[in-house]
């Protein structure tokens, strides 16, 4: 998850992220999805 984090960080940093919907269909991935979508800052 730690490259997927970074390539969305840095498309977000560039203004390059459209609208996105993240999500897993594997439940005990849930918690590491919510942590990759949480706004940093």
């Amino acid at each position: 998850m730690g490259e997927l984090k970074a390539c969305l960080d840095e498309l977000d940093r560039t203004n390059e992220l459209p609208k996105t919907i993240v999500y897993t269909l594997n439940p005990r991935d849930f918690e590491p999805v919510i942590t990759l979508c949480r706004p940093s800052g």
